[in-house]
């Protein structure tokens, strides 16, 4: 049985010689356009993604489908360059352009006009960790002064002036609430503790009228 032969850069059909032409020119809308089944992100993102390579390869010119030696290392450049300049992309950008650089060179393998990854070996930079900051107490308080929603409200209100979790509001009912003796009881009850004193005990917002509580988290 005859086997099928491997995967050829030489494109044998008009589709291969289009897209082959499009990435030798680096022409990143044809690209985009005739892959974009194979990027995991939309077509305007991998666009904005990508344009800083493709631009710098016009610039430069390099081969995208046939890189020459020492393409990971003039790679470093566009990788790491954005609008303020060069070497200031942050390492969640440049893992995203290498994501979506390898999503076109792996659908490139696919459609033969490849043989191997371009990419192979590269070194990414580690991800970059979204430090949390917290609202200030002025910003929470006009945050809850400006809602006019009053379930929204009750729970802002139950949230950050009871210390309530967001798991402890949306189980709240209407039996965890004694408006008259200012109790308001969340969470699941400690055996051999009275309901009152259960995990999630508060004392009751003293701007919340009694029988004001939403239905809504009940």
């Amino acid at each position: 049985m005859t086997q099928p032969p491997p995967p050829s850069a030489q494109p044998g059909d008009e589709r291969q010689m289009i897209l082959a032409r499009a990435v030798r020119e680096a022409d990143l809308d044809r690209v985009v356009a005739m892959l974009r089944d194979s990027f995991p992100a939309p077509q305007h993102t991998v666009r904005s993604t990508l344009k800083w390579i493709f631009d710098a390869a016009a610039r430069d010119g390099i081969d995208l489908l046939s890189p020459p030696p020492g393409f990971q290392a003039w790679l470093a450049d566009p990788l790491s360059e954005t609008r303020k300049g060069p070497a200031t992309a942050k390492p969640n950008t440049v893992r995203t352009r290498l994501t979506l650089l390898g999503a076109m060179y792996r659908a490139l393998f696919e459609e033969g006009l490849i043989q191997s990854d371009p990419l192979f070996g590269i070194r990414r930079p580690a991800a970059q960790r979204q430090a949390g900051h917290l609202p200030d107490r002025a910003s929470i308080e006009r945050l809850v002064a400006q809602t006019t929603d009053l379930e929204m409200k009750a729970a802002l209100l139950l949230i950050t002036r009871q210390a309530f979790s967001t798991g402890e509001v949306l189980a709240l009912k209407w039996s965890d609430i004694e408006p008259a003796r200012g109790w308001c009881c969340g969470g699941a009850p400690r055996p051999g503790w009275p309901r009152r004193f259960c995990r999630g005990c508060r004392t009751w917002p003293a701007n919340m009228a009694a029988g004001s509580f939403p239905r809504a988290f009940c």
